[in-house]
């Protein structure tokens, strides 16, 4: 319709295996003798689960010397940050409340996905009185004039809303706002879950053990590039590590947070697991809380191909893009993950050009202009047609 094909994976990515097979079969058409061959390899478990279709057919298969993966965007992506999800799990004795009479802690929640910054966050408290609410009310309003003070020009560049309190018969909610992100870009968002700790830590509804606890996660999450983890690595083309808090779910004494890290070329998974775990071992046995680190889920190593080391490569798919586009195919390192980091050698290249088009993966909406869809089959046809010649 209009030009384009609609549907959900027309971008992200089953538009894209059709626009690899035809490139396949362009270069069959031409009939002409290859000195290596080509195969398409289509995963179907990319956005979740351990990738154990790829490593059966790895099992199965010798892996491909070269891997260009149609996932991401032009014009060539050559590496990629690490990944893992570390989950801290803590208990804390129930003591003394706070010195504030008939306010009494009860929640702290925040974030569904441990790779996006929350957008918001939700404290919670006991108490129906109205000196109470007028308490809390008087604490906020002093910690968001402070913030704004500290913080301003961010707040207002992103249009961040004041946090709002509200009282029911049983309870006080205090909702803090924020801006959400991919947790790989934790810099283009604004965490509310961080607003949340740190508020905590000036209220007087909270107990000494409460605070210091709301205290070390917003010490520990504020750190976007992993210094305040000891985890503040750089790569000078991959990039930083980033951290992003991404999950916090606190109840009564028992509490859990998810820190997303994208662990950069140089440190591997092993060692940031062990350096951030030191950090929280330290504040256990400060505090004589009960914590545990571990991470959750698949962990990825960082990527990254030198184009010094694979330089007929590189230079062919920098001919096939600029054949086409007219453009200069510059090289680019991304905080996400893709099927790249399956297969040696392997670079994301397309599907989408951010010069000609809007990236509207996992959007409403999502549609490819046939011109694109037919203009990545030239270029993927003209890649392979250098990397397969005689």
């Amino acid at each position: 319709d209009g030009g384009a094909v609609w549907g959900r994976g027309c971008q992200d990515d089953k538009g894209p295996v059709i626009q690899m097979l035809y490139a396949m079969h362009v270069l069959k058409q031409l009939n002409r003798p290859l000195a290596r061959g080509a195969r398409l390899i289509v995963g179907t478990a990319e956005e979740c689960g351990d990738w154990a279709d790829i490593k059966a057919y790895l099992a199965a298969n010798r892996p491909p010397q070269i891997s260009i993966v149609s996932d991401a965007a032009f014009p060539i992506i050559n590496g990629e940050k690490g990944m893992l999800n570390l989950v801290m799990q803590a208990s804390m004795e129930l003591g003394e409340a706070s010195e504030s009479g008939d306010i009494h802690f009860l929640s702290a929640l925040a974030g569904e996905r441990a790779n996006i910054v929350p957008p918001v966050a939700v404290l919670t408290f006991s108490g129906d009185s109205q000196a109470a609410f007028e308490q809390l009310s008087n604490e906020l309003n002093r910690y968001w004039q402070k913030s704004l003070e500290t913080r301003g020009a961010r707040i207002r560049e992103l249009g961040i809303e004041e946090p709002k309190i509200e009282r029911s018969d049983s309870a006080i909610q205090i909702i803090f706002h924020g801006k959400g992100a991919h947790g790989s870009t934790p810099e283009e968002g604004y965490n509310a879950a961080l607003d949340m700790l740190e508020f905590m830590t000036q209220t007087s509804s909270m107990s000494d053990d409460e605070a210091d606890m709301a205290g070390f996660l917003w010490e520990s999450g504020r750190g976007l590039y992993g210094e305040t983890l000891n985890i503040d690595e750089r790569h000078p083309f991959i990039g930083p590590t980033t951290v992003n808090l991404g999950v916090v779910r606190w109840e009564g004494s028992s509490v859990q947070a998810t820190f997303n890290i994208r662990n950069t070329m140089g440190l591997s998974v092993v060692e940031t697991i062990r350096r951030a775990g030191q950090k929280f071992s330290d504040f256990a046995e400060e505090t004589g809380f009960s914590v545990e680190v571990a991470p959750n889920g698949k962990t990825m190593e960082p990527i990254y191909v030198d184009p010094a080391q694979h330089p007929d490569f590189i230079e062919a798919l920098r001919d096939a893009y600029s054949l086409f586009t007219g453009r200069e195919a510059t090289l680019h390192a991304i905080g996400g993950t893709t099927y790249a980091k399956a297969f040696p050698n392997a670079v994301c290249f397309g599907p989408v050009d951010p010069s000609e088009e809007q990236e509207l993966a996992h959007q409403a909406e999502e549609h490819v202009r046939v011109e694109h869809l037919l203009r990545n089959v030239k270029i993927y046809a003209y890649a392979l047609a250098r990397l397969c010649a005689a």
